[in-house]
């Protein structure tokens, strides 16, 4: 993880990794072979991202598939953790 947000030059605090969705189709499949063999093969590699960036990507992303929100729960403070989406 790089120290700077690829987005602004920022210091990052968040990794953004993509991944192909977790859908009921390849629910199963995912338990059996994990999460580096389904959802995140053939994916680009993760980018450093600051708050402000990782809040705005995940928005963009959330807005483009017309999935509303009403909040994004994160760590506190410098706390280690990951950002949860709360989609509703």
């Amino acid at each position: 993880m790089s120290p700077q947000c690829s987005d602004c030059g920022d210091n990052a605090k968040f990794l953004w990794v993509e991944a192909q969705g977790l859908r009921e189709a390849n629910f199963a499949e995912v338990l059996d072979h994990g999460l580096v063999e389904t959802l995140l093969k053939d994916n680009p590699e993760p980018t450093s991202l600051c708050a402000g960036c990782c809040i705005e990507r995940m928005s963009n992303a959330l807005e483009a598939g017309n999935i509303s929100y009403l909040e994004v729960c994160s760590p506190k403070g410098e706390a280690p953790g990951f950002v949860v989406p709360m989609g509703y």
